[in-house]
């Protein structure tokens, strides 16, 4: 990835040519901010993401709550003092300490003047507000950024005399406990960075941060929402690491646009713990880029992990060109039964037009999904790698009928499930899979409804069951062309004997060996059950399940040569859809055999 030379220039206005940088702390690309006809504003690039001491001292000039007759007793009003120095140094810039004392409040709402930088620094303190949450629909305490504003929040715990019930709905309008926004409709302040805050209570959202060109929130927790812990809306970066969202009726954590900010978009949500939610653990909406790493998802209503790409309404205005979900556990995905579709551990959506370009889902943990263990409704390139997942019903579903999904490789997982299929694909148009562990299934282990292309590799299966799906065949004559082979071991050529037998002998010490099945065998006939192919004249310990292609005129789809343990290794097709198979297609295919110690 090319980042632009880091430097600690000032953001300044130029003619609406903006500031290209990157930020040496955190790797991350800062994109042009535009012009925000404001003049020169003083923070620069190196400043955006720091610590909580570093944002105090450079923040300008220091002020103390009690400056402006705060009590802080629990029992005064303080609603007067903390609105007068938040107007205060909103206008100035600065810091605003706020003593180690609980501050008795209302609401709050203030703005912080264009190009200025306004942080609320309270370790150990408590703000406590007696609004109800339902009085004129207000915000408990709202921060306003004009035009290239930075507004930091550090330190402090938000509650509420009268905390609601999570689970007892939304309050009226958007009622957020702690919400930053800019001040002026479509025109992003600079940034909102939030650090060590916790949220004990809130009538709506925990934190809201909205329309700032960088987002960051971090070592915050979050609790007792009746919204979302953490709903975050229109950024070009958004950045959560290391926050704990528990007990919210609606998301725990969610990053979605509601106006477009251009082509620029990016989500990073890592090392969260997100628990007891009533709808998904962490989603986001609208981005061209999306991390979600190392997150830990427990007991959520609907999908544990959601990334939703698309035009469709307002909150998903851009197409993921990549996401990247990787190190994840999820545990009790979809505990919600009356949210049927919705309830997978990992959630892609697209629609047709706006398939994300490249999504990998790589080393996540799903337990116990109530539904799917990782649903993808579409996509031009779907790669599913060392996941381990438990599901209710399959494993993996990528797809749905008129969607047509791209590429979808599924590499080296361990699939458990207590549904019919354990795989289950619509409309790909390539599949492959290759070194997968699959267990559990009752009817078949790979689903495939209208997909070109499939190949299967070196998959164990744990059950005696089909490859693919159970189709019957009567009357069928076949004629095969092409030797077998052996590794580690030598094949003979067929004898007289009716069945004709062949032997194989081990060439070394090993304690088994490998025959590679070659050559096409043709079929003829009408299939109505499992097709009768004749006997290997080899007769394995116990019956192989061997996936292999098949050709009916039109399509390679897959089926399973069934190798059994009797009647001289007698050899049937089941798994295929065709009512015309015409070929099987044997290259590639191996049965694994033990040899007498």
């Amino acid at each position: 990835m090319f980042f632009p030379q880091f430097g600690a220039r000032p953001y300044q206005s130029q003619g609406g040519q903006g500031v290209d940088s990157f930020n040496a702390r955190t790797g991350v690309v800062v994109p042009a901010l535009g012009d925000y006809n404001a003049g020169q504003v003083t923070e620069t690039a190196d400043r955006l993401f720091m610590t909580a001491a570093e944002r105090v001292r450079v923040s300008g000039v220091s002020r103390s709550l009690a400056d402006f007759g705060a009590v802080g007793n629990g029992v005064a009003d303080d609603t007067g003092a903390i609105l007068d120095a938040c107007e205060t140094v909103g206008a100035e810039g600065g810091t605003l300490i706020i003593p180690p004392k609980t501050y008795r409040f209302s609401t709050i709402d203030f703005n912080v003047a264009t190009g200025k930088t306004f942080a609320l620094v309270g370790h150990g303190a408590t703000l406590l507000s007696t609004y109800d949450g339902q009085t004129g629909g207000k915000r408990t305490f709202c921060a306003r950024g004009e035009a290239g504003a930075i507004i930091r929040m550090v330190g402090f715990t938000l509650d509420h005399v009268a905390p609601p019930d999570y689970m007892d709905g939304n309050g009226v309008g958007d009622t957020s406990a702690l919400d930053v926004r800019s001040a002026v409709s479509n025109t992003p302040m600079l940034l909102s960075d939030f650090d060590g805050v916790t949220i004990a209570s809130s009538w709506w959202g925990g934190i809201r941060p909205y329309l700032a060109h960088y987002t960051k929130i971090s070592n915050c927790r979050v609790n007792n929402c009746r919204g979302s812990g953490l709903f975050v809306g229109a950024f070009k970066l958004f950045i959560a690491s290391d926050n704990i969202v528990s007990n919210t009726s609606d998301d725990g954590i969610y990053a979605g646009h509601t106006i477009n900010m251009g082509p620029a978009g990016a989500a990073i949500i890592s090392k969260n713990y997100v628990s007891s939610v009533g709808a998904k653990g962490v989603a986001t909406g609208g981005h061209k880029s999306v991390i979600l790493s190392n997150n830990t998802i427990a007991i959520t209503k609907a999908h544990g992990l959601a990334v939703h790409s698309g035009t469709v309404t307002a909150d998903y205005l851009s197409t993921v060109q990549a996401a990247r979900v990787e190190g994840n556990i999820v545990i009790d995905a979809g505990q919600d039964g009356t949210v049927s579709g919705a309830r997978s551990g990992i959630h892609i959506r697209a629609p047709q037009e706006a398939l994300p370009a490249i999504v990998q889902i790589h080393g996540n943990s799903i337990i116990n999904a109530r539904e799917r263990g990782i649903l993808s409704s579409g996509g031009e390139s779907l790669d599913i790698s060392s996941n381990y997942i438990t599901a209710t019903q399959p494993a993996i579903r990528c797809g749905v009928d008129g969607i047509t999904h791209g590429v979808v490789r599924v590499h080296n997982n361990t699939l458990v499930t207590q549904g019919a299929f354990c795989v289950e694909l619509v409309d790909v148009a390539n599949f492959a899979e290759d070194d997968n562990r699959i267990y559990g299934y009752t009817t078949t282990a790979f689903y495939l409804n209208g997909c070109t292309g499939p190949r299967l590799g070196s998959t164990e299966l744990s059950l005696p069951r089909s490859v693919y799906t159970n189709i019957n065949s009567t009357g069928i004559s076949y004629t095969r062309t092409g030797p077998f082979s052996g590794f580690n071991a030598s094949v003979a050529a067929e004898d007289t004997s009716d069945p004709p037998r062949r032997t194989v002998r081990p060439n070394g010490t090993e304690g088994h060996l490998v025959i590679d099945l070659a050559g096409v065998i043709n079929l003829s006939g009408t299939i109505s059950d499992g097709i009768y192919i004749g006997n290997l004249g080899i007769v394995p310990e116990q019956t192989q399940y061997v996936p292999v292609s098949v050709y009916n005129g039109t399509l390679h789809t897959i089926a399973t040569l069934q190798v059994r343990n009797n009647n001289n290794g007698e050899v049937r097709l089941y798994g295929h859809t065709s009512t015309n198979i015409q070929k099987i297609y044997l290259n590639g295919a191996t049965i694994r055999l033990t040899t007498p110690s």
